[in-house]
């Protein structure tokens, strides 16, 4: 919480060119969004979200000691 508070306060200083990029599977990006508004004219608008399309991969798991015999097969 208090890292996201520095960083809020670092966006709203003259550091204009800093963009922060947060990535979760599981994050809320509307409240993240509010958060971290950005003043435009009179007003704050929400932070725009880029959302990226996600590919499932196989996922194969190893133990040590399927490798121990995995390597004495070698």
């Amino acid at each position: 919480d208090f890292l996201l508070l520095v960083v809020k306060k670092l966006l709203r200083s003259n550091s204009s060119r800093v963009k922060v990029i947060l990535m979760s599977a599981t994050i809320e990006t509307k409240m993240f969004s509010q958060y971290f508004c950005v003043p435009i004219g009179d007003r704050l608008e929400p932070a725009p979200v880029v959302t990226v399309g996600t590919m499932h991969h196989q996922v194969s798991e190893y133990f040590a000691d399927d490798l121990v015999s995995r390597l004495g097969e070698v």
